[in-house]
């Protein structure tokens, strides 16, 4: 993961508040430009929106009330219109946020004369906005973040991909196995079920029943596991599957693999190589993450800037 610098955001003079909805965790941090002051909590998604957001207040307020926040930039999970700031869909990974005008909520926490603007934004397109920014050459972009769920992101000819009803990019939803795996989603077989850190433990399960935890699993495949390995294969046969399939819809210059759980990709990555090359007619320009679980908050920044701060043509 690479470090952050005074490049990693364009010129900010005063203070944007970024924060990340995830289902595990939430985090903020500001940026002026470079992020500083960064700060998490568990996401305690279970309880409800209303909670979460109560909770998310709290932890911010200090700020908001002792700075001049320039804007406030938010990427969460769920599919989002930028350009209303309501959350049009969510799954039961944050349950409460389906319809959720986010924007509005957050503007309350300002006295009405001094609300800044307020930028929302699906996390993985966040991600992807960082990934992009840092690679100026790359035009055309898959993001792939695998971790308490799957979520994807597109841009083509250096557009985000938003689709006519802001679910274009839900690449965790694409079915990998008919009639498979129930997902929360209402559908079955979803890439999520599979290849996500809680698919990838059911996944571990069919080979090891009293299996507890991914960290148990990698513990295993470390001490030469048989069925440890077979469980990682498997995973790895999944998701190149998967991306076989982007990549010939696509055309990408690049696909970036982000999320939790590429933290192991130590273990699963030549085995993923073999998958593709066992299943594609042609070499998949395929990279990790620059900046890891802080690509989000660094892309949401970004697509602030651009869209208020940098002067008009």
């Amino acid at each position: 993961m690479e470090s952050l610098s005074q490049n990693d955001v364009g010129a900010i003079e005063s203070p944007v508040l970024a924060i990340d909805i995830g289902g595990t965790h939430v985090r903020v941090a500001l940026f002026d430009p470079v992020m500083r002051a960064h700060r998490e909590i568990p996401t305690l998604a279970a309880d409800g929106a209303e909670t979460v957001l109560r909770r998310l207040h709290h932890l911010v307020q200090p700020w908001i009330q002792s700075r001049s926040i320039r804007g406030v930039a938010v990427a969460t999970a769920g599919q989002v219109n930028p350009q209303s700031g309501r959350v049009v869909d969510a799954t039961q990974n944050l349950p409460g946020f389906r319809g959720l005008d986010l924007a509005r909520q957050l503007r309350s926490w300002f006295a009405p004369s001094m609300a800044p603007p307020i930028l929302i934004e699906n996390d993985v397109n966040a991600a992807l906005a960082a990934e992009a920014m840092a690679r100026p050459n790359v035009s055309s972009l898959i993001v792939l973040a695998l971790g308490t769920g799957v979520g994807g992101a597109l841009m083509i000819d250096g557009h985000i991909v938003h689709g006519a009803h802001y679910f274009a990019g839900e690449l965790g939803h694409m079915i990998l196995h008919p009639h498979g795996r129930p997902c929360n989603c209402g559908q079955t077989g979803c890439l999520e079920q599979y290849v996500s850190g809680p698919g990838l433990l059911l996944t571990a399960r069919q080979y090891y029943a009293p299996l507890q935890s991914p960290e148990d699993l990698f513990l295993s495949l470390a001490q030469g596991e048989p069925w440890a390995r077979d469980a990682v294969n498997q995973f790895a046969e999944d998701l190149g599957l998967a991306l076989t399939s982007l990549v010939n819809v696509i055309d990408p210059d690049l696909v970036v693999l982000a999320g939790g759980l590429t933290t192991t990709h130590a273990h699963w990555a030549e085995r993923l190589t073999t998958s593709i090359r066992g299943l594609s007619r042609k070499a998949i320009p395929l990279a990790y993450t620059k900046f890891g679980q802080d690509s989000p908050l660094i892309g949401v920044v970004e697509l602030f800037r651009q869209r208020y701060l940098v002067p008009p043509r």
